[in-house]
């Protein structure tokens, strides 16, 4: 079954049944409410939810440690304002109406580090609301254990607002803290 078809049959996209207060509640689990509420859940008004969800449900990401990148992407994330989930095999980090970004570990013979530049991967840019908060995360990622691959600075080879930090973990995976107010807007 496709993706608009999932979300058809069900009513609402399965990150808001994930993330929703009645999924959370202890007595209420995903799979009851999936097995003794279908009839419910497709009386919902699915185009009321259509405007508040990310066409980008979720990213997966393979790393080499899961273990170690946990490590590293945890403060980031917490400090972005995610809430982390552990599961048997991975680890998410979640928040309302963003795109939830999952950790894997390699399959069998599939370690090694990714290099940037290479097919695949580039980069994940996290806009921010200003150039203090750039050099605030970028600060927490080094704490973590990231390497700084560029210092926040100024990009005006993209516009003369654009502010950004690049910061690459263990297993070569690059992330960018970008601060890129309208034209009209006071940088900050």
């Amino acid at each position: 079954m496709g993706v608009v078809a999932r979300h058809q049959r069900y009513a609402l996209p399965p990150r808001i049944l994930r993330h929703s207060s009645a999924c959370r509640s202890p007595s209420i689990s995903r799979r009851s409410l999936f097995g003794r509420h279908p009839s419910f859940l497709r009386l919902v008004d699915i185009a009321a939810y259509d405007a508040q969800v990310p066409i980008f449900d979720h990213l997966g990401v393979t790393v080499a440690n899961l273990s170690r990148a946990t490590e590293q992407f945890d403060a980031v994330m917490q400090a972005l304002g995610f809430t982390r989930e552990d599961a048997d095999g991975s680890v998410s980090w979640w928040r309302e109406d963003e795109t939830e970004l999952i950790l894997f570990p390699p399959r069998p013979g599939g370690a090694g580090s990714h290099r940037h530049g290479r097919v695949g991967w580039q980069h994940l840019a996290f806009a921010v609301d200003s150039r203090a908060e750039v050099d605030r995360l970028h600060a927490i990622a080094l704490d973590a254990g990231w390497a700084a691959v560029r210092n926040p600075k100024l990009y005006p080879r993209f516009n003369d607002r654009y502010y950004a930090s690049f910061v690459e973990d263990d297993s070569g995976i690059r992330i960018e803290f970008m601060h890129n107010p309208p034209g009209d807007a006071t940088v900050g």
